[in-house]
């Protein structure tokens, strides 16, 4: 099957249009004219994956390997070894990032992970309105619903009813949120994201970056065989160990 045939499914399935200005979601390593033997999906291009692909596959990533624009390739150097890897060995990656993110994702985890059934599309987000809670209560629910070791939040004198929920790394949605007090769940909050935040009572729950976005491979493989084509689940893990 020709990569630019797949290209077109996929595009079908979550518009490559839709992807945010900063983003690099679509065709980062390959040729839409060559020949395709295999389809496998993985939330990201590690060394590992990259090394166990047979020639002339396509691996499809949730991140893109490549973001921004590279001045040389530096083979030694991250994404220019992962890609030379590829390359040597003929094989593609398509990202679907911010772009799978409003079509699938942040429902997915909203809705069939946290359990927040009612929860509707507001920009990059989801939004859903809960029985008022205090913010550690509700953090403490998503740590043993996420089977984390351990749970970052941002404390609130104010109960919350309205959450926003973003995978991956979603802090510059705070900037979007109207409804005061509320909480953001997301990954990846910075200090200083945090402190903003509080300023505007929003309090903020960090679930992790790859415990929000993990179910990618799971998803699309369903989707795909819909379309009858075969997808292989690579895994991923975090890149996390806690002591």
């Amino acid at each position: 099957m020709k990569l630019s045939e797949i290209y077109e499914v996929l595009d079908s399935i979550s518009p490559f249009a839709l992807q945010e200005k900063w983003d690099n979601s679509g065709l980062n390593i390959g040729d839409l004219h060559q020949e395709i033997e295999g389809i496998y999906l993985a939330l990201e291009a590690d060394l590992q994956i990259v090394k166990s692909l047979p020639k002339n596959a396509l691996l499809i990533t949730h991140h893109p390997l490549i973001f921004t624009p590279l001045k040389s390739l530096q083979t030694a150097q991250y994404p220019s070894n992962l890609a030379q890897i590829l390359l040597s060995n003929n094989n593609a990656l398509i990202a679907m990032h911010t772009n799978f993110d409003k079509t699938h994702l942040n429902a997915h985890f909203a809705k069939n992970i946290l359990g927040f059934t009612e929860a509707q599309e507001c920009n990059m987000a989801q939004y859903c309105k809960i029985q008022e809670s205090t913010i550690a209560n509700l953090a403490l629910h998503l740590k043993q619903t996420l089977g984390l070791e351990t749970i970052r939040f941002t404390p609130l004198e104010s109960k919350i009813s309205d959450l926003y929920i973003v995978c991956g790394s979603g802090a510059s949605f705070l900037k979007e949120i109207p409804h005061k007090p509320s909480c953001l769940i997301t990954g990846d909050i910075k200090y200083h994201d945090a402190m903003s935040a509080l300023s505007m009572n929003i309090g903020c729950i960090d679930v992790e970056h790859y415990a929000s976005e993990r179910d990618f491979p799971k998803i699309l493989k369903s989707i795909l065989q819909i379309k009858s084509l075969k997808g292989i689940i690579l895994h991923n893990f975090s890149p996390f160990s806690y002591i």
